[in-house]
């Protein structure tokens, strides 16, 4: 069963895509800077992980809304009601 995730208006403002980021940590991907996982930027809050974002993994195991845009050109993946963006790694 697929885990849905829904923004929900708690606060952290990306406390619904704490789960994307709990899944790709716990296959193997790392925070670029350990010890913060999403930290503010001009542009909104901002995800930055050491390997590429796994998009298969994502949409095996987890239902997003449309708001959620997975971009695996640029790697990376975009809340667009949020403004907030997890952007994946080079290697």
């Amino acid at each position: 069963m697929k885990t849905k995730i829904s923004k929900d208006g708690t606060y952290p403002p990306y406390n619904h895509l704490v789960p994307i980021v709990d899944l790709l940590i716990a296959n193997g991907n790392e925070s670029k800077y350990p010890g913060e996982t999403f930290y503010p930027t001009r542009a909104g809050w901002l995800c930055c992980f050491k390997r590429k974002i796994d998009f298969d993994l994502l949409r095996e195991k987890l239902e997003l809304p449309e708001s959620i845009k997975l971009d695996e050109e640029a790697g990376n993946i975009f809340d667009t009601l949020a403004f907030i963006e997890i952007r994946g790694g080079k290697d």
